[in-house]
């Protein structure tokens, strides 16, 4: 008798501590969905559109073609959900720019757990007066759409990231 309970109780302490160590991965963020979209009507055929979910699948529509499949790794994602948590993103505004009649649009659509936000950053090229936090502001979402665009790993694709870039460096 003695010599079965030995033999059982360091098999429940495995089992117990491979249940438990398989239980926290992950739980220690929160889920992350995300929508994001390129629009420009001058250039209809480079929009696209990308979403990605927590495990870091999902699609890439560039207009005209058929949406395709994507994956990026683990580090793209972590990466990823860094810079949104640098930049507050979730405390950002709803909008930025001016909105020209079918001028640029760059939109993010996200949840992170149970807090979703969506932000569009419009045309901040035509010089329209914005005071120094709302300017703040707008780098701070224009640093997110970098990481986001970074994955969009197709030529054909809208890419604002060179003016982008002028506008944080003036």
């Amino acid at each position: 008798m003695m010599k079965l309970r030995i033999t059982i109780i360091p098999l429940l302490i495995l089992a117990t501590s491979f249940a438990s160590s398989e239980i926290n991965i992950g739980n220690d963020q929160p889920k992350i969905q995300i929508s994001a979209a390129h629009l420009d009507r001058g250039y209809l055929e480079k929009s696209w559109d990308l979403t990605l979910d927590n495990s870091g699948k999902g699609s890439l529509h560039i207009f005209g073609k058929d949406p395709r499949p994507i994956v990026i790794s683990n580090e793209r994602l972590q990466e990823l959900r860094k810079v949104i948590q640098q930049e507050r993103f979730l405390e950002l505004q709803d909008h930025y720019g001016s909105m020209p009649v079918d001028g640029p649009e760059r939109r993010i659509s996200m949840q992170l757990g149970d807090r979703k936000k969506k932000v569009i950053v419009y045309d901040i090229s035509l010089g329209k007066k914005i005071s120094k936090s709302q300017r703040e502001e707008i780098i701070r979402a224009l640093r997110v759409w970098h990481v986001i665009r970074s994955l969009v790993n197709d030529p054909k694709a809208l890419d604002s990231r060179d003016e982008d870039r002028r506008f944080i460096e003036r």
